[in-house]
């Protein structure tokens, strides 16, 4: 119990509020699900659907669910060519460029200044960097070179879907979520204290520093949330 004054107020009662108020945030993020859904039907043609997949789910970190339920993951995304799900799958490689294709060889450091970086700026325009560049004895260049080739093939009448996260879209509507929450929670302990004290009372000031802050802390937790929950994108092929 709190006593203030003369007042008592049932402590348990407003943790009981309190947590409530945190229960709804985050239920409301899930249930909210910050997802869009597409199918052939949202689409003029079958074509466009599978183009608009192409062009988002490529090099994406995807999951991709079967009919039969098991799924498994993408790490750099698929796409869909003659009916059926291609998987990228990325590796690397050694590589040479002749010293002729090389415009410019600078060193740059980052912590470690016994070991320098290297910057390879091609006659091209394109610029190499990193510290696995190796110049050799001729003047020519060996680096690690990273390729995507397809994988796995999979017929799209197996597919039940493929989703991926863009987690930085979750920040603004779990921002909302956590703000108008906190709001809500403020208000309830503002009419805590309202109950406990008559209108000719001094209202006390312990309770100010809470009622400010909880809109603020809750609107935080619900940007880390919505970030980790993220904003999902899901195609379905076999609804």
């Amino acid at each position: 119990m709190y006593v203030i004054g003369n007042k008592v107020i049932n402590s348990r009662r407003f943790v009981i509020k309190s947590i409530y108020y945190l229960i709804v945030l985050f239920s409301s993020l899930v249930i909210l699900g910050c997802s869009s859904t597409y199918t052939i039907k949202d689409f003029s043609s079958k074509e466009k659907f599978y183009d608009d997949f192409n062009n988002s789910a490529k090099y994406k970190n995807i999951n991709i669910t079967l009919l039969n339920d098991s799924s498994f993951s993408g790490p750099y995304g698929a796409i869909i060519s003659d009916d059926s799900l291609l998987t990228i799958e990325s590796i690397k490689h050694r590589a040479k460029l002749e010293r002729s294709s090389i415009k410019e060889i600078k060193d740059y450091y980052k912590t470690d200044f016994a070991h320098p970086l290297h910057l390879i700026i091609l006659a091209n325009g394109k610029e190499i960097k990193g510290n696995d560049i190796k110049i050799l004895p001729d003047s020519s260049i060996e680096y690690t070179k990273w390729e995507n080739v397809y994988g796995e093939k999979i017929s799209l009448k197996k597919v039940k879907e493929v989703s991926y996260k863009n987690h930085w879209l979750g920040i603004p509507p779990g921002f909302l979520i956590g703000a108008v929450s906190g709001i809500a929670t403020a208000f309830t302990i503002i009419i805590v204290i309202i109950k406990a004290f008559k209108p000719s009372d001094t209202q006390p000031n312990d309770f100010n520093l809470p009622i400010i802050i909880t809109p603020y802390l809750y609107s935080l937790i619900g940007s880390i949330w919505g970030y980790m929950n993220g904003y999902t994108y899901t195609y379905q092929f076999n609804p």
